[in-house]
């Protein structure tokens, strides 16, 4: 309707919606690496933190090549990239209540979560049903995508498996 204002309005609106979420995940997401390394020897250096700054320095720049790599790729093929790993894993966490549910062996130990265990089903509907037109959609970076988680599970616990015995 707008014509050229219209585009740069619009542009300008993705622009800023972009800048907003990046600013939050280079907040979020070092931290996010900097937590796991608490945990797992593999991810040890991740746990480096800046004595000027206390800033978790080596995985904020493991974060800065994650991001530069994603430079690479077209802005529809990066959507479909980050939505369909993102549903991969909301997947996995609606999962995982059935999981923690079943293990808990105290009340308080218990997840309650609303309408159990319908809503947590209709989750895990939902979620497939966005992922199967995702990948319909634009299947080559939902299959990046779904590599990249695959391929993720054994090298972590191969690196876990080599750190342990090394302790």
């Amino acid at each position: 309707i707008l014509n050229r204002a219209g585009q740069f309005l619009v542009m300008s609106t993705i622009a800023l919606g972009i800048f907003g979420a990046l600013n939050a995940t280079i907040l979020a997401f070092p931290r996010v690496y900097y937590a796991m390394s608490q945990q797992e020897p593999a991810l040890a250096k991740l746990a480096r933190v800046s004595e000027k700054t206390k800033t978790p320095v080596v995985a904020v720049v493991v974060s800065s090549v994650m991001a530069s790599i994603l430079v690479f790729f077209a802005i529809s093929d990066l959507i479909s990239l980050v939505a369909f790993g993102g549903l991969v894993f909301n997947t996995l966490i609606f999962i995982s209540l059935f999981k923690f549910r079943k293990e808990s062996t105290t009340e308080e130990g218990v997840y309650h979560v609303p309408f159990y265990p319908y809503l947590p089903l209709l989750s895990i509907g939902v979620t497939l049903f966005l992922l199967l037109a995702i990948f319909i959609q634009n299947p080559v970076p939902s299959l990046i995508g779904t590599g990249v988680v695959i391929i993720s599970f054994p090298i972590f616990y191969i690196l876990n498996k080599i750190l342990k015995s090394d302790a």
